[in-house]
C-alpha cells in the first residue's frame, strides 16, 4: 500500500525503493587525488508496480488520473523499513500500464508501472 496526496491505495504487487546521494558541484579532486564531496544529502526514490485486480475500476482510473497529472509534485507515504513509512514530497517521471482484459464491464487495465523520485533530500547532513 501507498499514499499520494491523503489517499491510500492497495494494489502494490512489487515495489523498489531506491536512493541517490546528490552532491551540489563544488567538489573535485584534490592535487593528491583525492575526492571532495560536497554532499547536500540522501534523496530516496520508489519504483512501483500495481495491479488493477486489487481495487475497483473506478479507483485504478482515478489513480491513473492521479499519477499521471501534470502536477508539480504529490505528497506521498511509501513503506520504510521493516513496518516504518517515509512521507515527502515527489514528482512522477512517468508511468505505463498495459490492457489485461475486456469483459462484460468494460476494459481492464493493469500492471501500472510508475516512478516516484524525491524532490529534495529526505536526509541531510552527516
Amino acid at each position: 500500500m501507498f499514499i499520494i496526496d491523503g489517499r491510500e491505495y492497495d494494489g502494490v504487487m512489487s515495489l523498489e525503493r531506491s536512493f541517490t546521494v546528490d552532491e551540489d558541484g563544488n567538489g573535485g579532486r584534490a592535487l593528491d587525488g583525492t575526492v571532495l564531496r560536497s554532499v547536500l544529502g540522501t534523496r530516496y526514490d520508489y519504483a512501483l508496480v500495481i495491479d488493477s485486480d486489487g481495487m475497483p475500476r473506478a479507483q485504478y482510473d482515478e489513480l491513473y488520473d492521479v499519477l499521471s497529472s501534470p502536477a508539480p509534485s504529490h505528497r506521498v507515504t511509501m513503506p520504510w523499513g521493516a513496518s516504518g513509512e517515509l512521507s515527502f514530497t515527489a514528482y512522477v517521471t512517468g508511468g505505463e500500464d498495459r490492457l489485461e482484459r475486456i469483459d462484460s464491464d468494460g476494459r481492464v487495465w493493469g500492471s501500472l508501472k510508475v516512478s516516484v523520485c524525491a524532490l529534495a533530500p529526505q536526509r541531510t547532513g552527516a
